[in-house]
């Protein structure tokens, strides 16, 4: 009998060569087999060669002539008759059709029938007999792979569990449909399967998290700090922040560390929740590590806590210049990357607040939480829903939608290189009103380079704007330059701040009324939707221009979103179905396994489906009658769950 991991060498028929060629795709054991799903259907089933009419048909006959026909591109055809007629099948550059085909064969074959002759027709050789549906899979390798299916479901074991129709009935369905509605059938039980045991490994992760208790918060007093926690904020919480702030601040006094993901839309207030978890931390004598990606963010939040009238926080970035003097005696730490490398540190942590956490390793969050802290992840673009309930779905989601202010309106045109011109009237008209600009470049760039910040820093001052203030603003920078740069600007000292990918995150300038970003076409949907909000941030209306002339299509369809769509939770959509769940939020690092079947885009009821049972099925894995998911759960995902946040 012949089961899931069996070696696809062993099984009947198959032997070294063919092993070899179904290695090649993919195909390894006979789970991999059984996965491979057929590339098309064609629908409705055979039919007799005598009423065979224009379009895309199957037939079935035997070879009675077949040959090369001469001519400089190779040809080859062939006759093929059933009960009812003849007709003839041709391929052209192909000459594999004249290496697996010979006369008396009986071959199903299936392709566009036009002038009475079968065009670049595919076909199969072993005799099926599925009503006429077939599916095809990889050119040449059909044979095998269907040869290989049908020793295969001769005598195959297939642990079922809940679901619709059976599993292995689905498998079925799958190669050998009759009707469409038998693949449609088979393909969602095995969507379904598929969404399910992710969910059941996720579930199982974050019990394992759980198992940890967090002793770090007993005593802790939420609504006796809540007042002096509020007098510290110029401003009220909007309702969705005050949400999010009763959901942390519930996780953090209870007796199992939180594991939180924190995301909305791009100034929506998801900084200040964070404070105030912070500040709730410190006001019961606990610390709190705040871990940002750039020495930039890092002095923006200590500046912001500082300007609030916090004092209990220091700043710990790498070098001894960019290190408050007395940081360990502070209760809020905000640093970079260097908080990794300090064990004193991570150790006495009782909170960690990692900002921008997708541009953090798997590795370093996991340095980051060793020890077992409450942990907030915070995303400064909002995360596609279905994404966060696989890749985050052991994490529990506080989403912030709504705006703590109502915004002005930003005008966001897609501008071809050569028509700057207008461009650059709106520029001079906004700084006429005492408004300022940045412009963003994908690179810093040599002075002669095009599409990068020093060259079009030259140009601004030089050519463009000669009596204005221009200052270029560079992650090479000093930490000192820095600072003087981005104050300068803030303080309307520097009326244009051109600028790397460095201006994305931590730079809030209200003042700030046009975001020109040149070659925009090399930066993804997130990164150009958190550019534009560096200018979302006032009552006024504001400006967004996005410099390309690329002819890229999916560089194309980007720039079109962007510009028709200001809501940050249709973009990430957006940005999921063009990048695909593989590259948003850097997914492969969490060792997220590729979907066969379902598609995070497409399947979402069905995904909240397989969370919904997932979550019932849970405590059951040890009973004797889900050992089939039990044993599947585990070649799936192996004994410890690898993907994931943090871990």
């Amino acid at each position: 009998m012949y089961h899931w991991l069996t070696n696809i060498r062993y099984v009947r028929g198959i032997g070294p060569v063919k092993a070899q060629e179904l290695n090649g795709m993919g195909i390894n054991t006979v789970g991999d087999l059984l996965e491979r799903q057929p590339l098309h259907y064609i629908f409705p089933g055979v039919t007799p060669i005598r009423d065979a009419k224009e379009g895309h048909v199957i037939v079935k006959g035997m070879i009675t002539a077949i040959t090369r026909l001469p001519s400089r591109v190779p040809i080859v055809e062939a006759t093929l008759r059933d009960a009812t007629g003849g007709c003839k099948a041709r391929w052209y550059n192909q000459t594999y059709a004249l290496q697996n085909l010979r006369v008396g064969m009986t071959v199903t074959m299936w392709g566009r029938f036009k002038g009475g002759v079968l065009q670049q027709p595919r076909f199969s050789t072993c005799g099926l007999d599925t009503g006429g549906v077939t599916g095809g899979y990889y050119g040449a390798h059909n044979e095998t792979v269907r040869m290989a299916l049908r020793e295969v479901f001769r005598d195959v074991e297939i642990k079922d569990w809940v679901g619709r129709i059976s599993r292995p009935g689905a498998f079925e369905f799958l190669h050998f449909p009759k009707d469409k509605a038998e693949q449609k059938a088979g393909l969602n039980r095995l969507k379904f399967d598929e969404l399910f045991l992710m969910q059941l490994a996720m579930l199982k992760k974050r019990m394992r998290q759980e198992w940890y208790g967090s002793p770090t918060f007993f005593g802790c007093k939420p609504i006796t700090n809540r007042p002096k926690i509020l007098s510290y904020f110029p401003y009220e919480f909007t309702t969705e922040q005050e949400k999010a702030v009763k959901e942390i601040t519930t996780d953090m006094c209870g007796n199992k560390p939180m594991s939180r993901l924190l995301h909305g839309e791009v100034s929506s207030g998801k900084t200040a929740v964070a404070f105030y978890a912070a500040m709730l931390a410190a006001l019961n004598n606990k610390r709190t590590l705040i871990l940002c990606p750039t020495t930039i963010l890092a002095q923006q939040h200590w500046d912001t806590l500082w300007n609030m009238g916090w004092e209990d926080v220091a700043l710990y970035c790498a070098g001894e210049e960019k290190q408050s003097a007395d940081w360990y005696k502070a209760n809020i730490i905000i640093g970079t990357h260097a908080l990794l490398n300090n064990e004193q540190l991570l150790e006495s942590a009782s909170l960690v607040i990692i900002d921008e956490f997708q541009k953090f390793g798997v590795e370093q969050r996991a340095q980051a939480t060793k020890h077992h802290p409450h942990l907030l992840l915070m995303s400064a673009t909002p995360i596609p829903r279905s994404l966060a309930m696989t890749v985050f779905g052991d994490l529990d989601v506080s989403t912030i939608r709504e705006l703590p202010i109502k915004r002005g309106t930003v005008i966001t045109r897609w501008v071809l290189p050569d028509k700057r011109k207008g461009m650059y009237e709106i520029v001079k008209q906004e700084l006429a009103k005492g408004k300022q600009t940045y412009v963003v470049y994908p690179r810093i760039g040599d002075d002669e380079q095009e599409q990068s910040a020093r060259a079009g820093f030259i140009e601004l001052c030089v050519i463009r704007f000669p009596h204005r203030s221009v200052h270029m603003l560079i992650g090479r920078f000093s930490t000192e330059d820095k600072a003087k740069t981005l104050r300068a600007f803030k303080q309307g000292k520097t009326d244009i701040l051109v600028s790397t990918i460095i201006a994305e995150v931590g730079l809030d300038n209200p003042n700030a009324s046009v975001m020109i970003i040149e070659g925009a076409d090399r930066f993804g949907l997130s990164q150009l939707h958190q550019l534009r909000g560096r200018v979302c941030r006032s009552t006024d209306t504001a400006f967004c221009f996005l410099v390309s002339e690329t002819a890229n299509p999916t560089s194309i369809a980007r720039l079109d979103v962007i510009e028709k769509c200001n809501d940050g939770f249709e973009i990430a959509e957006h940005d999921l179905r063009l990048r695909g769940p593989g590259e948003m939020f850097s997914t492969r690092q969490h060792g997220l396994p590729d979907l066969k079947f379902a598609s995070l885009i497409d399947d979402y009821d069905l995904l909240m489906e397989a969370r919904d049972l997932a979550q019932e099925y849970i405590h059951k894995l040890d009973d004797p009658a889900n050992a089939g998911l039990k044993e599947m759960l585990k070649i799936k995902y192996g004994d410890t769950i690898k993907f994931g946040s943090v871990t």
